[in-house]
């Protein structure tokens, strides 16, 4: 039932609120609408008429005491038990069960009020046994019964007013917004038809929030937020917050200031947890830190799904992602961006492979997607120990660092790619295989768009919906059926598109929306503030793809010497435009049974090597004469190389050049430098390669 219009300052009490949602009657009773009988007030009464009577017996209790032998002894108990019945009263805070209901315990409402009823029964007591001493009141002997009329009047005056009160902080005073809801929001047409606000909180800044049931056999919905702010007169949404607890509960938030206007910043809290795959990754609106899923532990990667419109903060949750990525030693990031970089200006040179543009993306699929099967390969046949220390064969669920690292393949702006005229197809299909089927084998895919539409998607929504299964991150979007689509089921009826594009004061919104995830809240959130992308991406080291999966796969030692040229290029000043003529798919050769001289033989590079010359290396001891032909060649090459190309190169069988290699990095005497990645280059062009890059 509806609550009375204009309510009278009693209705405003907790009781007499929930009360009110429940019956009419109530509420007219609870605003003095209504009359009660001498015996319905008494009953009302009956704790403030107890104490009122004991005040008033004083002074018949102290007579009664004085003829009793020992009735100073008794005053004195008396006075004792009253204290700790005072004192539990007015500071001991809990739950008493009533009727078989756990309600809060009473208590005073204040620390005057406390020490008040803790003196009543201390000077009680006193009087009492003066009383009992001297031989009791005499009216006109003695002073008692003036004592004992004024303790009485004093006491109970104070006991009648201040019973049944609660502290402020446990139910305070309910704002005009709670009722307003009642009066405009839970009427039939309001957006809430019948429902009822439990348990309403003040929150210390201010504001308020409840709990919003609706009756059974209906479900609650997010609705239209416009109609939630007309229903409590607010002008400006962000003020509001709905959030979906259970299918008949929720619950309604209002602030004085949105507290994710201020937000979180990126900082070293911002790791990856190995043993639960989790990452702290910004904040909801009630101030509860909110966590990102990598990996699931016993299974496999988790992908992810990112959409928002422009200005949404899209670009900035990626930095902040990848700088998770980054910090951990176990993950290698793989970036595409199909607008040459202008996305992640940060991080051509913080991730293992940085692909600029569609010719050289699409490439990257395709070595990603070789790398899948390779790994499917190696694990089909791994053995491993189970929890029952059974050694077994063919593992099926990933491990980041064992043997190999968490592979994170991001594809900012996904529709450049996926609707390309040349390359969109191919990405369509190549993408669907990677999130249907790389998860085990340690390959997480994220996805990143303005829009979750399938004609952003090549078409496809099979993508999408597997993606949005992961982690679905969804900022401010353009409408309200693009922020649904993005949503997907697990964030219910939510509407990204409500999402305003500045706060009351002409902040702006980034980074807020809502994040479907490991918390399955389907709350306002809003991603951590990235101040440093660049010191990001430059912090710590590259973790690299693992050697086992570069010396397979030709296609992937491709991709690193293209990522090595781009950065080369790019930081030179110069243009990078991939040329698909400077990779083919030979493999290294086996190794061979019989050592045979070496030959000039065509590498990898579009131009053929010139014949390695006569030795330059130093002369030191202990230098094999495969140490020396690798030297001279990567003297002469003069540029980073791996072990493949210089096994084809000199014709010298693959495993014998890693051995020669591995053994001369670590000789102080040899001028050979291990770059990383598996590239090689002689000191001698060191110090220029390190100025190209």
């Amino acid at each position: 039932m509806r609550a009375p219009k204009n309510p009278t300052p009693q209705y405003t009490d907790y009781a007499a609120f929930v009360a009110a949602q429940a019956n009419l009657a109530t509420a007219q009773a609870s605003t003095g609408k209504s009359s009660r009988t001498f015996q319905e007030w008494a009953l009302h009464n009956r704790g403030r008429l107890s104490i009122a009577a004991c005040a008033a017996s004083m002074g018949p209790a102290g007579e009664l005491l004085s003829a009793a032998p020992d009735g100073w002894k008794t005053a004195l108990a008396l006075g004792a038990a009253g204290a700790a019945a005072a004192g539990a009263w007015g500071w001991l805070p809990g739950l008493i069960k009533i009727k078989g209901i756990w309600r809060p315990a009473r208590t005073l409402p204040s620390d005057f009020d406390r020490y008040v009823g803790l003196s009543m029964p201390v000077t009680g007591s006193g009087l009492l046994t003066t009383m009992a001493t001297t031989g009791g009141p005499e009216w006109g002997d003695n002073p008692w019964w003036g004592f004992s009329l004024a303790w009485s009047l004093g006491y109970g005056a104070w006991a009648w007013r201040r019973w049944g009160r609660r502290p402020t902080t446990n139910a305070p005073e309910l704002s005009q917004q709670m009722l307003d809801w009642i009066e405009y929001a839970a009427v039939p047409d309001g957006p809430y038809p019948k429902s009822k606000l439990i348990s309403p909180i003040a929150n210390p800044d201010g504001g308020w929030s409840a709990e919003v049931h609706v009756p059974r056999g209906k479900s609650f919905k997010i609705v239209g937020l416009d109609d939630v702010l007309s229903s409590l007169g607010i002008d400006d949404p962000d003020l509001v917050a709905l959030e979906k607890l259970s299918p008949r509960k929720g619950r309604i938030t209002v602030f004085t200031e949105n507290p994710l206007k201020k937000g979180t910043l990126f900082g070293p809290q911002h790791v990856l947890d190995l043993e639960s795959g989790l990452a702290p990754f910004g904040v909801y609106y009630d101030g509860d830190a909110a966590n990102y899923r990598f990996f699931l532990p016993g299974s496999g990667a988790v992908h992810d799904f990112i959409t928002g419109t422009s200005g949404s903060g899209k670009s900035r949750a990626l930095d902040g992602l990848l700088a998770i990525e980054r910090r951990s030693p176990v993950v290698s990031s793989i970036v595409i961006d199909p607008q040459a970089g202008l996305s992640l200006p940060d991080w051509p040179d913080g991730v293992a492979v940085f692909a600029p543009g569609n010719a050289f993306g699409i490439v990257v699929l395709r070595a990603v997607h070789a790398l899948m099967k390779e790994r499917g390969k190696r694990y089909n046949r791994m053995k491993w120990v189970d929890e029952k220390g059974r050694t077994r064969v063919g593992r099926a669920f990933f491990v980041p660092g064992d043997p190999d690292p968490l592979i994170c393949v991001t594809l900012d702006e996904a529709h450049d790619l996926l609707n390309d005229p040349e390359h969109g197809e191919e990405a369509v299909k190549i993408i669907g295989d990677l999130v249907k089927e790389a998860r085990k084998v340690g390959i997480k895919f994220r996805l990143a768009n303005q829009s979750p539409n399938a004609s952003e998607l090549g078409g496809e929504t099979l993508i999408r919906d597997i993606l949005q299964g992961g982690n679905n991150l969804v900022l401010r979007s353009g409408s309200t059926a693009t922020g649904k689509r993005a949503a997907g089921n697990a964030l219910g009826d939510i509407d990204p598109g409500a999402i305003p594009k500045e706060f009351n004061d002409g902040t702006t919104t980034g980074g807020m929306g809502y994040l479907a995830g490991p918390d399955n809240r389907a709350a306002l959130w809003r991603a951590p503030y990235v101040e440093d992308p660049y010191g990001l991406a430059h912090e710590g080291e590259t973790t690299g793809i693992e050697q086992t999966s570069i010396d397979a796969l030709p296609i992937l030692r491709h991709v690193l010497e293209e990522h090595e040229l781009m950065l080369r290029l790019r930081n030179a000043g110069e243009d990078y435009t991939y040329d698909p003529n400077r990779f083919t798919q030979s493999a290294p050769k086996k190794a061979r049974k019989e050592t045979t001289a070496p030959t000039a033989a065509p590498s990898l590079e579009k131009v053929p090597e010139p014949e390695v010359p006569d030795a330059v290396e130093p002369t030191g001891p202990g230098l094999s004469d495969t140490a020396r032909q690798i030297i001279a060649f990567l003297h002469k090459h003069g540029k980073p190389v791996a072990p493949a190309i210089i096994s084809k190169s000199l014709g010298i069988p693959n495993p014998r050049v890693r051995t020669a290699l591995g053994r001369m990095k670590d000789d102080p005497h040899v001028p050979v430098i291990n770059l990383g990645h598996g590239a090689w280059i002689h000191k001698a062009h060191a110090a220029e390669h390190e100025t190209a890059a």
